[in-house]
């Protein structure tokens, strides 16, 4: 018998649970059901359920402090395990978190990600820098555990996780387990770290009081339930266009892919793509060693061809210095041996040194098996949406740079941006999953101005943004910093942008352009220029939005800080508190990378 998941009240029973009772109930038949549910009725009756109940006699709170999305996804699964085997546990983003309370805490769980230079994600930004400060607690009473998630090929490998540990442990807190820090493939080691700590609580002390589960969990839209990097859904390329001129130094594309029905997003969300990698660079790889496409290799439980491999399942354009070590040991090579132990040595190779370049340069003989073992597995790429579903129902949008540089007399490009520029093509199939981005939103009242500042591809979530304001009618103003190297070439999504001023939706703009004169321009400059009315329409509450590169975000960031200092005649600590605050507030968000 089919069951109906309608009639259930998702808000009261947890997902896990639920697909669990529906796979017991589908094998039944109606008089069993009818059996069953006299059973059920008779246990609360008789107020069995209460009694036959045992949890952990401390409060657990999860807080996740995500990016992308990756550490809410994982908090999630971990919080349904702990609900499923009762557990007294809340579940939490940390811009929910009233962190000044953490010495109430007896059991925190915090599972991270860290992005740019080492920085927590920007919903962690008050909590982190109120628990690294001189106000924090003592936490004599407070267990913990802390998850990270990072991209060890980065100098500030889970830094934020680290972060954490460290000072948790430093102000009185007890470690429950070891701090776990994850890679990029991360889904095994959450999973494993998830069933330690199930087991570290099984062991803990236990009583029979009433279940008490608080639930301030994150909600997740049915998209995301459906589709996700595991399970992506497979659709159609509608446009692949170039946005750039002839003579731009940047190639820019403008990607609209088909979306069902069912699928929903909002402005600030992210769009995952997963890509294949170009054959052109598999072949010189394979020919480096003299293998062959069709020699069998294992991945994981999988017997697949080494063409296959480097196809679907290795990042290949990416050099790291975990890859160049362990290239030096398989090959025995004397250079690479040499700047094993010399970190600056390690990180010079690899930035000027593209993976296809080592091979060339320092030939060596391996198997098919080892030379799979070098690669990372490969990793989806996500892109700020560029359209909003008011505009485009059955639309998403993206605008992606193609990444292409020459080494060695060879031009290679970026694994995605490749793939995206000049391997699909209208009506091909791609595989993509929604992420939510809480922490770049809309403010929730549309009479609220906003200020959005962007260079190059950084424009892509303002123009969702502007669509979105329009078709709402929202009644707050909009005003736009671009910038980027020449106006005749890379101003993206112009005419749109001249059509937003000229129907009074977009009310200001100012554009920096670091080519067209002798002297560069940038937005920083054009900030400073408006600092006037940029410091008034701070006072009359609008929410600043940063997108682009983190060197960029950082010289905008000295830029508003140096007009909250002059036009609030306010000193250099005061000034930095008065934009903490902001960032609190959720009135400065940034969207960096």
């Amino acid at each position: 018998m089919k069951n109906n998941n309608n009639l259930f009240n998702n808000s009261l029973i947890d997902e896990y649970i639920l697909k669990k009772v529906n796979k017991i109930i589908n094998k039944l038949s109606i008089d069993q059901i009818i059996w069953l549910s006299g059973y059920l009725f008779n246990i609360i009756k008789n107020n069995k359920f209460k009694k036959s109940l045992i949890l952990i006699d401390k409060k657990i709170t999860i807080l996740s402090s995500s990016q992308t999305g990756n550490a809410q996804s994982i908090a999630k699964k971990l919080y349904d395990r702990m609900v499923f085997n009762n557990f007294n546990v809340i579940l939490l983003k940390t811009s929910e978190y009233k962190f000044k309370k953490i010495n109430n805490e007896k059991i925190l769980i915090i599972i991270t990600s860290t992005y740019g230079e080492g920085e927590p994600p920007e919903e962690t930004y008050a909590f982190y820098n109120f628990l690294m400060s001189k106000r924090a607690p003592k936490l004599d009473s407070l267990s913990f555990a802390v998850f990270g998630l990072g991209d060890s090929s980065y100098k500030f490998f889970n830094k934020s996780a680290k972060d954490f540990d460290h000072r948790l442990k430093e102000l009185g807190a007890k470690r429950l387990i070891n701090r776990c820090d994850a890679d990029i493939d991360y889904s095994v080691v959450a999973n494993n770290w998830i069933k330690k700590i199930l087991n570290v609580f099984k062991h803990l002390t236990f009583n029979k009081n009433n279940l008490i589960i608080k639930n301030k969990s994150m909600k997740i839209d049915n998209c995301e339930k459906t589709y996700d990097k595991e399970n992506p859904l497979i659709t159609s390329i509608l446009c692949n266009q170039k946005i750039t001129g002839r003579d731009s130094n940047k190639d820019i594309r403008h990607i609209e892919i088909n979306l069902p029905d069912n699928i929903f997003y909002e402005p600030g969300d992210i769009l995952g793509v997963w890509y294949e990698n170009d054959p052109l660079l598999i072949k010189k790889i394979i020919s480096c060693f003299k293998l062959s496409n069709d020699d069998p290799i294992k991945i994981g439980n999988k017997n697949i061809s080494l063409y296959e491999a480097l196809l679907k399942y290795c990042e290949i354009t990416i050099n790291t210095i975990n890859i160049v070590k362990k290239y030096s040991y398989l090959t025995n090579n004397k250079y690479l041996l040499s700047i094993n132990d010399d970190l600056l040595e390690l990180q010079k190779f690899v930035k000027n040194t593209p993976l296809i370049d080592m091979f060339i340069i320092y030939k060596s003989k391996l198997s098919a098996q080892q030379l799979v073992s070098l690669f990372r597995p490969l990793s989806p790429r996500f892109y700020s949406i560029s359209s909003s579903q008011r505009e485009y129902k059955n639309e998403v949008h993206i605008t992606v740079r193609i990444l292409k540089y020459k080494s060695n007399n060879c031009v290679h490009f970026g694994g995605a941006s490749g793939y995206l520029g000049y391997r699909i093509n209208e009506n091909d199939k791609i595989k993509i999953f929604l992420q939510k981005n809480n922490n770049f939103k809309l403010p929730k009242d549309s009479n609220i101005p906003i200020i959005m500042i962007a260079a190059g591809t950084g424009i892509s979530p303002f123009r969702s943004f502007i669509q979105e304001r329009e078709n709402i009618g929202a009644k707050g103003k909009n005003w736009l910093f671009f910038g980027d190297q020449k106006f005749t070439e890379d101003f993206l999504y112009q005419i749109e942008w001249v059509d937003y001023l000229k129907k009074d939706v977009l009310n200001n703009i100012n554009l920096a352009w670091s080519r067209d004169q002798k002297y560069k321009i940038y937005i920083q400059d054009k900030i400073i220029e408006n600092k006037n009315i940029f410091w008034k329409w701070i006072n009359n509450g609008a929410y600043i939005y940063i997108c682009g590169s983190i060197a960029m975000s950082k010289s905008v960031e000295t830029s508003i800080l140096k007009i909250i200092q002059e036009n609030g005649k306010i000193d250099k600590n005061n000034s930095v508190n008065f934009l903490n605050e902001l960032k609190i507030d959720h009135r400065y968000q940034k969207d960096v990378y």
